[in-house]
């Protein structure tokens, strides 16, 4: 269904003159039967007609130059109208040297990475040069051209290769993958956070089980996620040697919530911790599976609050080291977070019944679980009293602090309770023992 703002770039663009058509994705994805609102056009305006015929809309030509138009339209994604155009390539930038605006659509089409993006639509029909429809009836990936030339040109189709296999469920043409194999060296090239993009659509799609193998399977997984640090190669070649254990967890993450904290955590965890003792001795220090995936995901340059919530779910997900007899469920639970709870769970829950085993700390999950549930999780803010409070009774500076503390533990082990006349009381019995104890400090 074109919307009403495509339709009129179509009459205006057409009325003067001008070839239009969709292209790339919204044509490929018709044929799927997907939903895709990404309307991407190609037309034989140059950018200087486009600005001129179009000005009537909210225009970004920021990328004019290149023969890129951008229509904004609120509430919507915007419409991307691009010159008919060839490129030329020379350097390791992964960006044309050289562009030249054309007034054939099947020399546009030429350019495009591969044959399922390559269809082109108006009107009057359907283009197909390269038999792209057929790839897609296949469910091919293939490249248009020689594989190789075309991941030169730009190494970033080697991982949009890939992350089509998962978001289409596609397998890629054996003559693009062996090229992507040969190449798999040539992601150095690219930014981090090109690599980081593309693996975190990979991850969040639908199948990633295919996808997650190619990149383990061509070695692209060295290149997005290690450095060339000594330590890291020592750490890959680890990982290598248990590449079929990993690759039998990760088929897991599908089954798992599409969100892509808990794929990235369950993806970290299974990476290091089939390969690594729960520390690793790292340019001579102990370094924790939580500590590796941090270093990883800052390479990437994912967000702080990203890295945040996935190394707390990876650091208590061993849940395992923090059980003993004294457990407390409440202090346990405030500690990770109960959202960070929900998503262990759901990563454990997967992986015990693939592996058709037990899970030795169901007990304790299961308690956690019932807590949650009741809503009788007491957090330090819940508490009946304030620093205020604890200032009017002549509390001063960290003894606040500690004094909130000593009386959260209390309330939490069930010695207390958390009323304020009762820890009013308790704070001021223990003020004593409390100025004492920063007196000697």
């Amino acid at each position: 269904m074109l919307s009403n703002e495509v339709k009129e770039i179509f009459q205006i663009l057409q009325e003067n003159g001008h070839q239009v058509y969709l292209v790339g994705g919204i044509v490929r994805d018709y044929f799927l039967n997907r939903e895709n609102y990404d309307f991407d056009m190609a037309t034989s305006a140059t950018p200087t007609e486009m600005i001129s015929l179009l000005k009537h809309f909210d225009l970004d030509a920021t990328d004019s130059r290149f023969g890129t138009i951008r229509i904004k339209v609120a509430g919507k994604n915007d419409i991307e109208i691009t010159t008919f155009r060839m490129e030329e390539y020379e350097d390791e930038t992964r960006y044309p040297t050289k562009i030249d605006f054309v007034n054939d659509i099947l020399i546009d089409l030429k350019r495009r990475d591969f044959t399922m993006n390559a269809l082109a639509w108006n009107h009057k029909g359907l283009i197909d040069c390269f038999h792209g429809l057929e790839d897609i009836r296949q469910s091919c990936i293939k490249t248009i051209g020689v594989p190789t030339k075309r991941f030169l040109e730009d190494p970033l189709r080697m991982l949009r290769a890939i992350r089509f296999s998962a978001q289409l469920d596609f397998r890629i043409d054996e003559d693009s993958y062996q090229a992507i194999v040969e190449n798999a060296y040539l992601i150095s090239r690219l930014s981090m956070e090109s690599m980081r993009n593309e693996f975190v659509k990979i991850l969040i799609s639908n199948n990633p089980n295919y996808a997650i193998k190619c990149l383990f399977d061509s070695n692209i997984v060295e290149y997005i996620f290690f450095d060339s640090d000594i330590e890291w190669d020592r750490i890959y070649l680890q990982i290598r040697e248990n590449n079929c254990k990993i690759l039998f967890l990760l088929q897991r993450l599908s089954r798992l919530p599409c969100q892509l904290e808990v794929r990235l955590s369950a993806f970290l965890y299974h990476l290091f911790s089939c390969s690594l003792e729960s520390k690793k001795e790292v340019a001579g220090k102990l370094i924790s599976i939580e500590q590796l995936s941090e270093k990883l995901l800052k390479r990437l340059k994912f967000s702080k609050r990203m890295i945040s919530r996935v190394c707390n779910i990876i650091k208590y997900y061993p849940i395992e080291e923090y059980i003993s007899a004294q457990t407390n469920i409440n202090r346990l639970i405030c500690a990770a977070g109960e959202d960070c709870w929900k998503n262990i769970m759901d990563i454990r829950i997967q992986y015990f019944s693939y592996l058709g085993v037990q899970d030795g700390c169901y007990e304790i999950l299961d308690r956690i679980r019932k807590r949650m549930k009741e809503n009788s999780i007491i957090h330090k803010k819940q508490l009946c009293v304030t620093g205020n409070d604890m200032i009017s009774l002549g509390y001063k500076g960290k003894e606040i602090g500690k004094i909130i503390d000593v009386l959260y533990d209390a309330v939490i082990e069930g010695n207390l309770k958390n009323t304020r006349v009762s820890l009013m009381k308790r704070a001021a019995d223990m003020m004593s023992s409390i100025k004492a104890d920063f007196t000697e400090e």
